[in-house]
Protein backbone atom coordinates (compact mmCIF):
# COMPACT_ATOMS: atom_id res chain seq x y z
CA UNK A 1 0.00 0.00 0.00
CA UNK A 2 2.89 2.11 0.30
CA UNK A 3 3.28 3.19 4.04
CA UNK A 4 6.64 3.47 5.48
CA UNK A 5 6.48 0.15 8.12
CA UNK A 6 7.97 2.54 10.75
CA UNK A 7 4.53 4.26 10.91
CA UNK A 8 2.56 0.70 10.43
CA UNK A 9 4.21 -0.54 13.59
CA UNK A 10 3.87 2.91 15.80
CA UNK A 11 -0.14 3.30 14.61
CA UNK A 12 -1.04 -0.44 15.32
CA UNK A 13 -2.41 -1.81 18.58
CA UNK A 14 -4.39 -4.55 17.37
CA UNK A 15 -5.30 -6.74 14.52
CA UNK A 16 -8.61 -8.00 14.17
CA UNK A 17 -10.13 -10.63 11.51
CA UNK A 18 -13.69 -11.91 11.17
CA UNK A 19 -16.16 -13.84 9.63
CA UNK A 20 -19.66 -14.80 9.95
CA UNK A 21 -20.79 -18.43 9.72
CA UNK A 22 -24.58 -20.29 10.07
CA UNK A 23 -25.48 -20.77 13.74
CA UNK A 24 -27.19 -23.94 14.30
CA UNK A 25 -31.06 -23.69 14.50
CA UNK A 26 -31.77 -23.85 18.34
CA UNK A 27 -35.31 -24.88 17.23
CA UNK A 28 -34.20 -28.50 15.20
CA UNK A 29 -30.72 -28.55 17.40
CA UNK A 30 -29.92 -31.83 18.11
CA UNK A 31 -26.26 -33.56 19.35
CA UNK A 32 -24.17 -36.36 18.41
CA UNK A 33 -21.11 -37.72 20.40
CA UNK A 34 -17.40 -37.64 18.62
CA UNK A 35 -13.94 -37.37 19.72
CA UNK A 36 -12.02 -34.02 19.90
CA UNK A 37 -9.21 -35.71 17.96
CA UNK A 38 -11.49 -35.62 14.92
CA UNK A 39 -10.89 -31.90 14.26
CA UNK A 40 -7.11 -32.21 14.69
CA UNK A 41 -6.67 -32.44 10.89
CA UNK A 42 -8.50 -29.38 10.44
CA UNK A 43 -6.13 -27.36 12.61
CA UNK A 44 -7.75 -27.48 15.95
CA UNK A 45 -5.54 -27.97 19.36
CA UNK A 46 -7.16 -30.40 21.54
CA UNK A 47 -8.18 -29.37 25.03
CA UNK A 48 -8.22 -32.64 26.29
CA UNK A 49 -12.21 -33.26 26.42
CA UNK A 50 -11.82 -36.63 24.52
CA UNK A 51 -15.28 -37.23 23.57
CA UNK A 52 -17.39 -34.26 23.02
CA UNK A 53 -21.02 -33.66 22.08
CA UNK A 54 -20.87 -31.54 18.95
CA UNK A 55 -24.30 -30.40 17.35
CA UNK A 56 -26.16 -30.54 14.01
CA UNK A 57 -29.69 -29.08 12.43
CA UNK A 58 -32.18 -31.68 11.83
CA UNK A 59 -34.40 -29.42 9.56
CA UNK A 60 -37.52 -27.73 10.45
CA UNK A 61 -39.97 -24.85 9.64
CA UNK A 62 -38.81 -22.56 11.52
CA UNK A 63 -34.95 -23.48 9.48
CA UNK A 64 -36.41 -23.70 6.46
CA UNK A 65 -35.12 -26.92 6.94
CA UNK A 66 -31.54 -26.03 6.27
CA UNK A 67 -30.56 -26.54 10.02
CA UNK A 68 -29.41 -23.16 10.19
CA UNK A 69 -30.74 -19.93 11.32
CA UNK A 70 -28.95 -16.76 12.43
CA UNK A 71 -24.79 -15.86 12.30
CA UNK A 72 -22.17 -16.41 14.61
CA UNK A 73 -18.96 -14.00 14.68
CA UNK A 74 -15.30 -16.04 14.27
CA UNK A 75 -12.66 -13.85 15.48
CA UNK A 76 -8.98 -13.58 15.28
CA UNK A 77 -7.19 -11.48 17.17
CA UNK A 78 -3.64 -10.55 17.06
CA UNK A 79 -2.14 -7.46 19.73
CA UNK A 80 0.72 -6.06 18.15
CA UNK A 81 3.36 -6.83 20.86
CA UNK A 82 7.29 -5.11 21.22
CA UNK A 83 8.21 -8.16 19.05
CA UNK A 84 5.98 -8.01 16.81
CA UNK A 85 6.60 -4.05 15.86
CA UNK A 86 10.10 -4.68 15.64
CA UNK A 87 9.15 -7.39 12.93
CA UNK A 88 6.69 -5.40 10.84
CA UNK A 89 9.94 -2.17 10.85
CA UNK A 90 12.45 -5.09 9.65
CA UNK A 91 9.65 -5.97 6.84
CA UNK A 92 8.93 -9.39 7.84
CA UNK A 93 6.53 -11.15 5.81
CA UNK A 94 3.34 -11.94 6.91
CA UNK A 95 3.87 -15.88 7.23
CA UNK A 96 6.29 -14.40 9.84
CA UNK A 97 4.76 -12.35 11.73
CA UNK A 98 1.32 -14.90 11.41
CA UNK A 99 3.78 -17.54 13.41
CA UNK A 100 5.61 -14.91 15.72
CA UNK A 101 1.70 -13.83 16.84
CA UNK A 102 0.37 -17.74 17.20
CA UNK A 103 3.98 -18.74 19.34
CA UNK A 104 2.81 -15.66 21.32
CA UNK A 105 -0.78 -17.14 22.06
CA UNK A 106 -3.21 -15.83 18.90
CA UNK A 107 -5.74 -17.91 17.64
CA UNK A 108 -6.24 -18.38 13.80
CA UNK A 109 -9.74 -17.98 12.76
CA UNK A 110 -9.87 -21.29 11.97
CA UNK A 111 -9.19 -22.75 15.50
CA UNK A 112 -11.19 -20.03 17.00
CA UNK A 113 -14.55 -21.27 14.82
CA UNK A 114 -13.62 -24.93 15.56
CA UNK A 115 -13.97 -23.56 19.21
CA UNK A 116 -17.25 -22.38 18.69
CA UNK A 117 -18.12 -25.90 17.18
CA UNK A 118 -17.52 -27.51 20.37
CA UNK A 119 -19.12 -25.17 22.28
CA UNK A 120 -22.66 -26.26 19.91
CA UNK A 121 -22.66 -23.35 17.92
CA UNK A 122 -21.98 -24.11 14.59
CA UNK A 123 -20.77 -27.53 12.75
CA UNK A 124 -17.17 -28.31 11.38
CA UNK A 125 -18.59 -28.46 7.73
CA UNK A 126 -19.90 -24.47 8.35
CA UNK A 127 -16.15 -23.21 9.87
CA UNK A 128 -14.38 -25.09 7.25
CA UNK A 129 -16.78 -23.06 4.86
CA UNK A 130 -15.89 -19.63 6.18
CA UNK A 131 -12.01 -20.25 6.63
CA UNK A 132 -9.31 -20.87 4.75
CA UNK A 133 -6.60 -23.41 5.74
CA UNK A 134 -3.42 -22.19 7.01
Amino acid sequence: MGIPPFLVASALLMVLAQRLGRRICKDCKEPYEAEEETLVPYGHEPTGVGRAMFHRGKGCATCNFTGMKGRVAIYEIMPVTQELRDMILKGASSADLRAMAQSQGMKTLRQAGLLKVLEGMTTVEEVLRVTVAE
